[in-house]
């Protein structure tokens, strides 16, 4: 998998099993498919999130449909939290894979 840069030196996040990253050249919206190179404003990712494991397995994923539909903070976190622990996320939540 490409290398990206962790934004942690922006956001405190020892607390929360959950990183976020930049991707300013977009190699990781490539190698995940996640590109629309087709859109007006140039190259944007398709609306994704991913729950990754320590072993670097997808573990959860959300595929919205549209920019407007992501996951609630709630769900996020739950997915998170079940991810980092190396459980399975609720099976009732959307995007589990």
């Amino acid at each position: 998998m490409p290398s990206t840069q962790e934004d942690r030196p922006y956001i405190p996040l020892d607390l929360y099993p959950l990183r976020l990253l930049v991707d300013p050249d977009a190699k990781l919206i490539r190698a995940v498919g996640a590109e629309n190179e087709g859109h007006w404003a140039g190259l944007i990712a398709a609306p994704v999130t991913y729950g990754i494991d320590s072993t670097d397995k997808i573990r959860w994923a959300y595929i919205s449909p549209s920019a407007a539909d992501r996951p609630s903070p709630r769900g996020l976190a739950i997915a998170a939290v079940s991810v980092a622990r190396g459980k399975e996320p609720p099976a009732d939540y959307p995007g589990k894979l």
